[in-house]
This record gives C-alpha cells, structure tokens and sequence, in this order.
C-alpha cells in the first residue's frame, strides 16, 4: 500500500519517530520499501485545553536557578518578541543541568506539551550539544525524564523553537524543566531563553496511536483467531515434533531443551522478595534494571515448548507456575525501568509465546488472568513509548530498543484479536524495527561488540520472524535486495571467533566492546536462521557451519533462547568450513581488522579497530542512536596465538577510558567520549573528526593495516598526527610503529594491556609467558628524544612513554613468537 507524505508524517509523530533522522543520506542505499510499511491512519493532533505556566522572564528569573555559582543569570528585555530575555552564561564543572526550573504542577494522566524558544549566543571552549529536560517527579521521589533532540553549540546566532509532549504517570503531581549538558563533564554555556510554556493538550493521541491502526496480512485472515500461531501453527508443530522424535540430526536440539525445561522444573520461579533482598545484599541499593527476571522470561518457552513435544503435564504446570509468577511480581524493573525495559522486554516475549503456544491447554480463568496481565503491562511500555517517557526509543542502533520491541510486539500478537490496543502494540515495534534496520551498520559487526551482537540480532530477529509470518511482510530483504548488515552477520560470527580447536568454556571470541570472551544469547540460533533466510548468500554454509560447531564444540549459550533452535534451524542446509576463506578481512564500516595466519587452531590471529562510534555510515548522525557499549579504543589491537591472549581487550568495562586499550594518551588523556559508565556520544556531536583505516594490503606474506587514530582525540589535546601502522610477518612476528605529532610539547605514552605478567629481560625487552606460548616484546625509538618504559599491576601492563616533553615521537614495538 502507497501511502502519501502527510500520512508518513502523521505516523511519524504518532509513533514517535526522528524526523530528523528519517531525512538523513544512507549510504548504504537500503531503506524499506513501501510495502514493509502497515497501513495508516491519519491523526489529528490536538489542540491546548489550558497554559499550565508560562515564563516570559519579564520580571526576572522567575524561579530558574542554576546548578552552579560558576553559571550565572541575568535578564534582560530584548529582541525576541514581548516579554524578557533570561541568559545563561559560565561553565559547570559537575551538575548534569546547567538551569533548572521551579516545580510546576500537573495533573497524573493528563498531557502536556512544553515548549522553549532559545538562541545560542557563542560556543565557549568546551560546550556541548543543548538539551531540553523535562523531568516527571513520582510521589516516591523517583523520577522519569523526557529530552529534546540536541541541538548542536555552532548553530549560534539565531532563534529557535524546541519542544517535548509527555503524558503523566498515574503518581506523578509535579514536573520541573532544565537545560540538560547531557552528562556531569565541566562544559560551558552562552544560552539566552526567551519564554518557556508548560501547556495542557487533549489526551487522545497516544490512545488514537494504539487503537486506530490497521493490520495486514494472515494475522487479519487465515490466522485470525488461531493459536498457534507465532513462529509455528499446529500443522508445523505436528511435523516438528515428528522430525525430532525421529531424526538424529534434531538429537542435540532435543535433548538440551528437556535439559532446559528439566531445570525449570527442580528450582521453579524465583520468588521476587528474595529475590530483591539479595540484590539489596549484593549492591546495598538493589538493582534498578532486576536482570534476573530476563531469566524469568527466557524461561517460560521452553517449558511451553517441552510439554507441546511431550504432552508432559509437568511442564505445563511448570509453565502456568512460571508465568503466574512473573505476573504477580510487584515491579518489572524498579523506578524509571519498571515495566519500561528489559525485564519487561523479556517477560512479555515469554508469557506472550506461551499465551499463544499453550492456549488450548490454559483454563479460561488462567487466559482472563495472563490477557489482563499482558495488557497492563505491555500498555505501559506502549504509552512510554509514545509520550517518548523511555531512555532508549530513539537508540535505533541498541539492543534495548530491540529487546523491548519484540517484547511488547510479541504480546501484540498473542493479544490483537482479544485486545484492540495490541494493534498498537505491534505499529509501534514495526516502525521502530524498520527504522532500526536503516539506521543499523551495513559490514555485519557490531558497535556493542559480539555479545550484544547476539542478544540484539535475536531480537530483532524474533520480531522479523512474527512480522514475516503473521503481517506477510518480509523484513529481510527490500525490493529484492537483502540487508547487508544481516546477510554478512555470519563474517563477524567467524572473524572475531577464535581458532575452532581452542574454543573452552571460558573463552571462544574476541571480546572488544562491552563483551565477554564467552557467548550470551546462541548464536546457533542465529546463524541457523540467518542460513535458512539468505540460502543463496555466499556466508549460508558458512552460518550453519559456526552454528553447528558451536553445539558440537559445547561453547553455545543454551540457557537463553535455545527454544527457538528447534523452530529455526534446518539441518539440511549444507554446512562449508572457513578453509578457503581469506585470512585478513576488513568490516569497512566500524573499521574493525581480523587477520590470522591461517585457518587452523595453532595460527595467530591480530585484531584491529579503529573507526567511529557508530560506523562511518553514521558520522554525521543527528544524535546517539546507541553507542553506550562502545569503548574510547580507536588505533586498539589484540594478538594472541593457539588460542592464548598475549595482547588482550578490557573485555565489558563499566568505565569507559582509553587508559585501559592498548592505544595511546596525550598527557594523561584519552579519547572523545571516555570517563563515564556508558561511552559519552555528546562530544562526537560537536567534532566530527573520525578516525579511520585508510589501507589494508597484503605484501609478500606481510598485511599492512594503516590507521589515521588522531581525530578520535578532542582537539583541545593538541595531538594533530597518530599514524599506526601495523606489520603481520606470519605467523611469528607483529611489528607496530606510531608516528605521533602534536601542536606543542606533550607527554606520550603508549599503553599495553598483557594477559600474563610480562619479565623484564632488559629496558628496552620484555618476555610474555602465558598458556604454553611464549614471546619476546622489545621497543625501538625511531624519531624523537628518549623514552623509557615502565611496568604496572604486577607487570600486566606496560607503558612506553617519552622522558620529558616533546612534539613529535616515533617508536616501533615488536611482538615475536618464540619456541621453548
């Protein structure tokens, strides 16, 4: 169906969508074609019942303070139209708000919009992008906030509007606005405001969004009123089930997902006031997020599917104890989460499969209760979304946002014949996931790193299942062209996995980002599907190969969502070994390098990364669409051989610092975006500068990768040259030289993160020991006054660093295996 602009539009804002981002260039070339899209209604927004309160600055403040005596407040009349100008000028070494202000009251339920109009006056050194923050104050004293997009300090000089709607939470009586930093960095501010209105506005859009849609396709007509029906029917689940039972290829399958329901059975749900004291015990504050009810979630499928196969009573009593359970939990998720993110994501998945899956074994009264249930808490995550009350509804690039859409559109699905609003539950995931899947990277990797690699690409996956079979809208490919983030998934699974015969328990991957060295979600599951939807690609064996070599290899992670291997996989897809493969590949988007010697288990293999957050395709992005995970790492490597670390990764760090990469500091700093728990995006707004891999070419059994590192630095560090150039001599010898120049004396120092102690042999040579392989590593000055290098934490770091001041360095640092 066609659909004009000013129904996209209408949906946009209905759904709340970026328009901002909807216009922005893909250079990919891959966006959904119309016929991804659902039907539309058209809305009508509307109009204000009531001003709540209005600050024209007429007579002063107001009651608008700052958060730091360093920020100071004038008023004065000027030239923006009737009433006052407020200023805001000076820097805040430490608040998140440089303003904020007095509480204004509201009523819980109703809507409102508040508007400002601002213009910035200059860009002191060390601003930042503009927010406006209003902040939803419960009775509790918790608190939820709504932001505006960004505006970006060189936009200075003239006049402009910014707004934000939200809907108030049932115990909410009070809200206060602020001009947000966007973090607790020191950052400065020449701001002037000239009126801010808090106004009522009739609530019926979020209630129109969810009820006034339309779907297409079976779920409207041959699945209506069907259960099965999400990723099978009765008919596939006979079949199934006979193929299980009967095929020796499905033994693993089967056996683990009894292992699975088996554990369900013994320990049964956790009981939720335990639960939160032990969270309590552990942190002293108990966790906002309750992860452990994603367990919860994760685990009511597989009981579901257990008693489908077997016709076990035992598993559907198991079942029916699990979901009760989970609803009968007080929060999902504490304050601003509860019920808004993943453990919500998860629940509703699980209750909303079995709902569906068990509904001709549940007695009436169960249904009454799990629909209720659903219904509730899937409707607050639903109206979050639409009066933009959520943190991750525009992280189009993030695992939250896909967790907690499949989530919710799972639910939909189980529910939209019985409850009008699940309709909208689901146009909401599907144009979230639609604009996920332009926005999200085209060479296969992950910003996140491996694992949320995989809890992400699962999710989104759960949802283009569902959308694929019940909308009849395929979401893996548009206009006959295939995603190309999801077509070359299977090149990340085997270039940042280790050698296949070193995979252990503890470790199996290459853990940069946020990331374990083990799996979290599969990825058999994954790959099997990705093999089963792209058949012809030239990575289909290559997925089925890595998925059955993770079962075999026993490093698959079971526990999550191994349900769906026995709905997904397709064991007579051929599978084909990496043998032929090339050993050094480049993922040109992140610029990440996997290069290995060779494909057996004894090879060594170097890993680079040196790209922007978010990719190349997104270095003009109007704001962070997910980088959390991310790591300040450009110009960082590992290198390892038979399976063992010699150079290694931070691996999931929850402070983000340059420090901790194998890269390099200029004078004790590091990389735009370093110093807070999740990776800082506001400084990459502001200086667009990228850091790149500008070659990687082969020579006489020698990879060269060269890589531009300087731009990832703030500029106000002065280093205007960071060449690193890496030398692979395969498989025994790495050489790596740094060019670096900086626009006045500096320090620099070069950092070297080690798996095992290293031994001084002399000042210049160390020895690395570790796990059966052995290396020497030795530094050599090419340019640039003396150096020395010194050792930390018990020698599991070393630090090349010049003795005093200097503007430019050049040293070579030499990784070379040795035989024992």
């Amino acid at each position: 169906m066609r659909i004009n602009q000013m129904q996209m539009l209408c949906l946009a804002m209905a759904i709340g969508l970026s328009l901002e981002s909807r216009g922005q260039e893909r250079a990919s070339g891959w966006m959904p074609s119309p016929e991804m899209r659902l039907p539309v209604f058209v809305e009508v927004f509307g109009s204000v019942v009531r001003t709540v309160a209005k600050f024209d600055f007429t007579d002063g403040p107001q009651g608008w303070l700052p958060r730091h005596p360093d920020v100071k407040i004038s008023c004065i009349h000027g030239d923006a139209g009737d009433g006052g100008i407020l200023r805001l000028m000076g820097n805040d070494p430490s608040h998140w708000n440089f303003a904020v202000s007095p509480s204004i009251v509201v009523e819980p339920g109703h809507k409102y919009r508040a508007s400002m109009r601002f213009r910035i006056e200059s860009s002191p050194k060390g601003s930042r992008p503009i927010y406006f923050k209003v902040e939803l104050v419960n009775d509790d004293k918790s608190s939820m906030q709504v932001n505006s997009p960004p505006t970006l300090p060189d936009k200075t000089g003239q006049w402009l509007g910014t707004s934000v709607e939200f809907v108030v939470p049932p115990n909410c009586h009070g809200v206060w606005a602020a001009i947000e930093k966007g973090s607790e960095s020191p950052a400065s501010i020449d701001l002037s405001i000239a009126g801010f209105t808090v106004e009522e506005i009739r609530e019926f859009t979020g209630e129109a969004a969810l009820t006034g849609g339309q779907l297409c396709g079976p779920i409207t007509a041959s699945l209506a009123h069907v259960h099965p029906r999400l990723y099978m029917n009765a008919q596939f689940l006979r079949e199934r089930g006979q193929q299980i039972n009967s095929d020796p290829r499905w033994a693993w399958a089967r056996r683990t997902l009894f292992r699975i329901a088996d554990a369900g059975l013994r320990k049964g749900p956790p009981d939720y006031s335990r639960q939160v004291k032990e969270d309590l015990d552990l942190s002293g504050d108990g966790s906002e997020e309750q992860l452990w009810q994603r367990n919860v979630g994760n685990m009511i499928p597989h009981l579901a599917l257990a008693y489908l196969l077997s016709h076990d009573q035992r598993y559907l009593d198991a079942a029916n104890q699990w979901i009760l359970a989970s609803l009968s939990y007080k929060t999902w998720g504490l304050a601003g989460c509860d019920g808004l993110d993943l453990a919500a994501g998860h629940q509703l998945a699980g209750i909303g499969l079995a709902y569906d899956w068990l509904y001709a074994d549940l007695t009436p009264a169960t249904r009454a209760i799990i629909r209720q249930g659903l219904q509730q808490r899937a409707g607050v995550m639903a109206r979050a979304v639409l009066a933009r009350q959520t943190h991750w509804q525009g992280s189009y690039m993030q695992n939250h946002l896909w967790v907690n859409c499949a989530g919710l559109a799972t639910a939909g699905f189980a529910l939209c014949d019985e409850v009008d609003e699940a309709r909208g539950w689901i146009r909401i995931a599907h144009e979230k996931f639609l604009e996920s899947l332009t926005q999200v990277g085209v060479d296969g990797a992950s910003q996140e790193g491996y694992g949320y690699w995989e809890y992400g690409t699962e999710a989104m996956m759960r949802y283009m299942e569902l959308a694929h079979d019940l909308l009849g809208i395929n979401l893996y490919e548009s206009r006959g062209v295939a995603h190309p983030g999801l077509e070359l998934a299977p090149l990340s699974a085997l270039y940042l996995a280790l050698p296949r015969g070193t995979w252990t328990e503890r470790q199996s991957l290459i853990d940069i980002g946020d990331c374990p060295r083990t799996h979290w979600y599969g990825p058999s599951h994954i790959l099997h599907n990705l093999a089963r939807r792209y058949p012809f690609s030239s990575q289909a064996g290559l997925a089925q190969w890595l998925a059955r070599q993770t079962e075999e290899g026993d490093v698959d992670a079971v526990w999550s969502s191994h349900y769906l291997n026995l709905l997904w996989s397709d064991p007579a897809l051929p599978q084909k070994a990496p043998g032929t493969w090339p050993t050094l590949y480049h993922f040109s988007d992140l610029d990440i390098v996997s290069d290995r010697s060779d494909w057996t288990d004894s090879a060594s293999m170097l890993v680079i990364k040196c790209g922007p957050p978010l990719g190349h395709r997104q270095e003009q992005a109007p704001y962070d669409y997910g980088a959390g995970h991310v790591h300040p790492d450009a110009g960082h490597f590992v290198f390892l051989s038979r399976g063992q670390f010699l150079l290694r990764d931070e691996g999931y760090s929850h402070m983000k610092l340059t420090s901790d990469h194998n890269t390099v500091l200029v004078d004790g700093r590091g990389q735009k975006g370093e110093g807070r728990m999740w990776f800082d995006f506001a400084p990459w707004l502001t200086d667009r500068r990228s850091p790149r891999i500008l070659s990687v070419r082969s020579e006489n059994n020698v990879d060269i990768v060269e890589c531009d590192v300087a731009p990832a630095y703030p500029q106000d560090c002065g280093l205007t040259k960071f060449v690193r150039t890496f030398r692979f001599c395969k498989p025994h010898r790495l050489e790596i030289v740094d060019d670096l120049e900086a626009d006045r004396p500096v320090m620099f120092e070069a950092r070297f993160h080690l798996e095992h102690p290293a031994h001084k042999v002399s000042g210049t040579e160390y020895r690395l020991d570790g796990g059966g392989v052995s290396a020497r590593m030795c530094f050599e000055p090419v340019k640039g006054k003396d150096y020395v290098v010194t050792s930390e934490n018990g020698g599991r770091v070393l630090s090349l660093a010049n003795r005093e001041k200097q503007q430019h360095a050049q040293w070579r640092t030499i990784i070379e295996l040795v035989d024992d």
